[in-house]
């Protein structure tokens, strides 16, 4: 699978790797995986590690799944996520997705991981923000 992820139970956080080709069927596939199972709901904070895919997702791709797919399952609650990107398509589609998850999620996109989970961390510390 193009996203894997895992619980990091100690920290308290979800560890989401990207890697070889990404499109819109992966992103959402992840999403609704993720999105009910019931320790990452309790959650709610990620790490999303982007670095060295190959993103082949669109804005409006982005848009989609956030819009059919994510905003749904979340159902009202809230999520930080901290996205390391290090490249322009990386980075550009983090930017959709902050965009298009305007309020419910906060976010921040790093070139370095260790930056991105000392934000998130810091950040979040309180953990999930529902409304």
């Amino acid at each position: 699978m193009p996203i894997s992820w895992s619980v990091d139970a100690k920290r308290h956080v979800i560890l989401v790797k990207w890697h070889g080709i990404v499109t819109a069927g992966d992103l959402g596939n992840y999403f609704k995986t993720m999105l009910t199972d019931a320790s990452a709901r309790a959650i709610c904070r990620c790490i999303a590690d982007l670095r060295g895919a190959e993103i082949q997702l669109s804005g409006g791709d982005v848009q989609a799944v956030i819009r059919d797919v994510v905003r749904p399952l979340l159902g009202g609650r809230t999520w930080t996520s901290a996205i390391v990107a290090d490249d322009a398509v990386a980075f550009g589609t983090s930017r959709q997705y902050e965009a298009y998850s305007q309020g419910f999620n906060r976010s921040a996109i790093f070139d370095d991981e260790v930056q991105a989970l000392t934000w998130l961390l810091n950040d979040a510390a309180s953990g999930p923000a529902d409304p």
